[in-house]
């Protein structure tokens, strides 16, 4: 599933000044952002609501700074409950930057226990319709274990996997992506064509 972040991220700390800087995701099945610190999540800022069927021709643009005591952002990526398919994966880069060269990312353990009607909404988190909210995720996270997580393949494309019918949360400093400078239209537009095409060979394979 693709969906394209524009994000404008404010450090109060001096360190990262990132102005329209712009996160290109693919996840296998749905995913939203959640913005907050290194050990709390403050709220929900981006829920995907695109059926993945649609996510070629909807990419969408979103835009938001992190407020004042914010210093990550977070991405919960979710891999929909079903029996016959591999493990999930997200993919994409920051600014044109690849989010598995960052260097501060944390995957989490699995909290789908955490997410009212997780186990059976096989079909919601397909479709990319799937809504967690807020309360839920800020009370799993406490339960969470972290570690490093380590670069796979997802139809050839290096990626991060998420754990077979599992919700992983995926956490960023605002550091790790103090990027400048916006990519060019041209490359940006050269960027979702090879997401595209990844993203024609996942639709095949699940028809």
């Amino acid at each position: 599933m693709r969906q394209v972040l524009t994000i404008a991220l404010l450090s109060f700390f001096g360190v990262t000044r990132v102005s329209a800087a712009t996160i290109q995701i693919v996840c296998d099945n749905d995913f939203a952002v959640f913005a907050g610190t290194n050990s709390s999540i403050s709220r929900l800022v981006y829920q995907n609501n695109v059926g993945w069927q649609n996510q070629a021709a909807d990419a969408l643009a979103f835009d938001f700074n992190l407020q004042n005591g914010e210093t990550d952002f977070y991405l919960l990526a979710m891999d929909a409950p079903v029996g016959f398919w591999s493990n999930g994966a997200i993919y994409g880069s920051f600014n044109g930057v690849n989010i598995l060269d960052l260097a501060v990312v944390q995957q989490s353990s699995d909290l789908s226990s955490y997410l009212s009607g997780y186990s059976s909404s096989v079909d919601a988190i397909s479709d990319g319709s799937f809504s967690v909210t807020l309360t839920e995720v800020q009370g799993a996270l406490g339960n969470l274990t972290w570690f490093t997580p380590s670069p796979s393949f997802f139809y050839g494309t290096p990626s991060f996997s998420l754990g077979f019918s599992q919700a992983n949360l995926f956490k960023f400093t605002a550091d790790s992506v103090s990027v400048s400078q916006v990519p060019e239209p041209s490359t940006y537009g050269l960027g979702l064509a090879g997401l595209a095409i990844a993203f024609a060979a996942v639709s095949r394979r699940r028809k």
